[in-house]
């Protein structure tokens, strides 16, 4: 009997490769997050020394327009936070929307994969089916020579 040959291989290899393509996706997602975690941690450890700064230049006394100064780095960490904040929220959301994109590449291989077993497992069948055949096959020969032969 022939080999076994999965009539969708291609299509289960594209769907494979889909999957890894938004695995890939979503690594990279993941990695665009932790640097923003990482550029937030920062940001928030600078507005803290920044704000002790501050706070021990008023107990020592400052010049207006140092002060003024001050109120303007102030207001660009505050800025600086709230945009990595923002950026930080815009990568949670895209890293849900690939979640959602990986399940569902995910559920489509395994349909192929199911079929492709479902098909593996006729022809087995149908294999031991044709073997079953060959025997009686040989069984019957064999019978019917012995027979001519008495």
């Amino acid at each position: 009997m022939k080999r076994f040959v999965f009539r969708f291989e291609k299509v289960l290899q594209m769907r494979i490769d889909e999957e890894s393509a938004v695995k890939n996706k979503l690594a990279k997602i993941n990695q665009k997050i932790y640097d923003k975690e990482l550029d937030l941690e920062k940001a928030l450890k600078e507005n803290q020394r920044f704000l002790e700064y501050i706070e021990m230049s008023m107990k020592t006394g400052i010049k207006a327009s140092e002060l003024h100064h001050m109120s303007h780095n102030k207001t660009y960490m505050t800025k600086l936070i709230d945009k990595l904040k923002h950026e930080l929220m815009v990568y949670y959301e895209e890293r849900k929307r690939v979640q959602k994109e990986l399940i569902e590449a995910n559920k489509q291989r395994k349909v192929m994969e199911k079929l492709k077993e479902k098909e593996w497992e006729q022809y087995k069948v149908l294999e031991a089916l044709e073997e079953s055949k060959l025997v009686d096959q040989i069984v019957t020969y064999q019978s019917t020579k012995s027979r001519g032969e008495e």
